[in-house]
């Protein structure tokens, strides 16, 4: 019994299926490998274009906004007496009090796109950062099926691509709902800046009505005052000959 045991044990090994099973199990970690790269490259040119696609929208956004604004400025500064749009960019995104002078108003709309600028560097910096450490992460679970680990990492990126999948969703929605505060503020700061630019060209108008009436009271004063000196030489002369 013992003997037919052992005999039974020794048939168990077959150098062939090992051979087999070893040749198997390089082809689908190679198969793994190709499959990861290609993943890895589709959602590379992916970010690459979805980062190409945002810049030319933000472009074409701020180049609209600008137009825009400048045209609403161009057409009050025609009627008033001063003229001029002048450095306009993101005017139409900045608060305006009553009290604000037009040079107010610009200064604080370019300190805003300062502001925007590096906080959209940083969003890239970001951005950048985050896709770096994909990669990493990434070449790390290759390292470790190639190191003879099992077929479970290959299933790991499936659930990283529904994660991602969902992430990207979320950060759409967020967007949108940016994107819809954003045009929301753009129109109120629009009325604003219509309102601002009406009540300035109205001040003006005043100011250059109350400073023609200031100068033709100071000529009347002086012609009277001219017209007495005058009339005083005259009765000083009458004086001395009678």
């Amino acid at each position: 019994g013992g003997g037919a045991g052992g005999g039974g044990g020794g048939g168990g090994f077959d150098p062939v299926a090992a051979e087999r099973a070893e040749e198997e199990r390089a082809a689908r970690l190679d198969r793994a490998r190709r499959e990861h790269e290609a993943r890895r490259s589709a959602q590379d040119a992916d970010y690459a274009e979805a980062r190409r696609r945002a810049f030319f929208d933000a472009q074409e956004n701020a180049r609209r906004n600008r137009e825009r604004v400048h045209n609403d400025l161009g057409r009050y500064d025609a009627r008033g007496p001063g003229g001029g749009a002048g450095d306009d960019d993101g005017l139409d995104a900045v608060p305006i009090k009553r009290s604000d002078s037009v040079s107010d108003v610009r200064a604080r709309a370019r300190e805003r796109r300062e502001a925007e600028r590096q906080a959209h560097e940083e969003e890239l910096r970001k951005a950048a950062r985050e896709a770096h450490k994909e990669r990493l992460a990434l070449e790390k679970r290759m390292r470790a099926m190639a190191a003879g680990g099992a077929a479970a990492p290959a299933d790991a990126p499936a659930e990283d691509d529904a994660d991602r999948e969902r992430k990207v969703a979320e950060a759409e929605k967020e967007r949108e709902r940016r994107r819809d505060e954003a045009a929301r503020e753009r129109e109120e700061h629009e009325e604003a800046l219509r309102r601002a630019a009406r009540e300035s060209y109205l001040e003006r108008k005043a100011l250059a009505a109350k400073r023609a009436e200031r100068d033709r009271a100071q000529q009347e004063a002086l012609r009277a005052e001219v017209a007495r000196m005058e009339s005083d030489a005259r009765g000083g002369g009458g004086g001395g000959g009678g």
